[in-house]
């Protein structure tokens, strides 16, 4: 009589560390499950709203680019009428040089940004920040695209990189971060900023390159 109780004892505290194994395996396959789906979960969004939207945007074929459909503010942008977009896919409005990072960008990623060059219908070069989520209508995949336009403020950091001592002070002031790098990422110019977000002095964010302060996950991205 004495040694049952003794025995039912160790048997649950024997199983104790096994079940909070399962549980925990069991816990981090659901988690992984969960954030695929959330990944590829997709927005419904009426099309008819598209001119609702605060931004220009464009509804993409996932698989062909093809502008499927986009509100006025589109138009706008690309001094185009919605008949002449919908002619169109978006890497025929994307630079040469950058359509084939566009399309493997455009194809690759669920959501996130990107700033392409894009040619407006006189010919003048704009420079557009893409926003994309993908969507899931009645109709084949589709991929919404919200874009603004950076133009004046690239043109406006560039011609500062370039001016006189006394725009430059402009640029330190800047509570953004605003740098220059070589073509293997080596920083040659940083403002302020650089110390007041990351932390090192101006004489140590130049002996860095871009590898070093970016997530390892954005690599490929800074590269592009």
């Amino acid at each position: 009589m004495g040694k049952k109780p003794t025995k039912n004892i160790k048997k649950p505290v024997a199983a104790k560390p096994q079940v909070k194994e399962t549980v925990n395996k069991t816990s981090v396959k659901t988690l992984r499950a969960q954030s695929a789906k959330a990944a590829n979960r997709s927005p419904l969004v009426d099309i008819n709203d598209l001119n609702d939207l605060p931004k220009a945007a464009l509804v993409l074929d996932a698989k062909s680019l093809k502008i499927m459909d986009c509100n006025r503010a589109a138009c706008a942008v690309y001094d185009l009428t919605a008949t002449q977009l919908k002619e169109r896919d978006i890497l025929s409005l994307t630079i040469p040089s950058e359509q084939a990072v566009a399309e493997l960008w455009m194809h690759k990623n669920t959501s996130g940004s990107k700033e392409l060059h894009q040619t407006r219908h006189d010919g003048a070069i704009l420079h557009i920040e893409f926003s994309i989520t993908p969507m899931k209508t009645e109709e084949p995949e589709r991929i919404l695209c919200l874009l603004h336009d950076v133009t004046s403020r690239s043109r406006l950091v560039r011609a500062l990189l370039e001016s006189d001592s006394e725009h430059r002070e402009i640029i330190e002031n800047a509570n953004d971060i605003i740098y220059t790098h070589d073509l293997k990422g080596n920083f040659t110019s940083v403002n302020r900023a650089v110390t007041q977000v990351l932390g090192y002095t101006s004489e140590e964010a130049l002996k860095l390159n871009i590898k070093q302060v970016v997530a390892p996950e954005h690599h490929q991205r800074a590269i592009d």
